[in-house]
């Protein structure tokens, strides 16, 4: 697929979502629902070959369970060269679910990523 086929993805990720001055506009909620929601609708990080990843490692909005075939996930795979690395957008002590401070950094790395796309 291209890059703008993963950012809209990741966009629509947040369907009925605000959004305001072109950036994503999500608040923080300390719930089990937004904990699982995080860990499947948005990314986690960018894997080899380019294969955006929720939490599960996963294509976007794919929960636990099987394992899966990134091919049959387009969507979620950037543009050749694009990435060279694996890049991750928080860890385990930064989890935007675990507290408002790390949720707000998560959504500014994301922004920055979607404004690079």
């Amino acid at each position: 697929m291209s890059n703008k086929t993963v950012k809209r993805v990741i966009i629509g990720s947040i369907d009925g979502m605000k959004r305001i001055r072109g950036k994503l506009d999500i608040k923080f909620y300390k719930s089990t629902y937004f904990e699982y929601w995080l860990r499947v609708s948005r990314p986690y990080g960018i894997i080899e070959n380019g294969i955006v990843v929720n939490r599960f490692y996963k294509p976007l909005g794919i929960g636990q369970g099987e394992w899966v075939d990134y091919e049959d996930y387009s969507y979620s795979i950037l543009d050749e060269g694009f990435i060279s690395d694996e890049k991750y957008f928080y860890n385990d002590g930064t989890a935007p679910y675990s507290t408002s401070q790390n949720f707000k950094a998560y959504m500014t790395k994301i922004n920055s990523f979607l404004s690079e796309l």
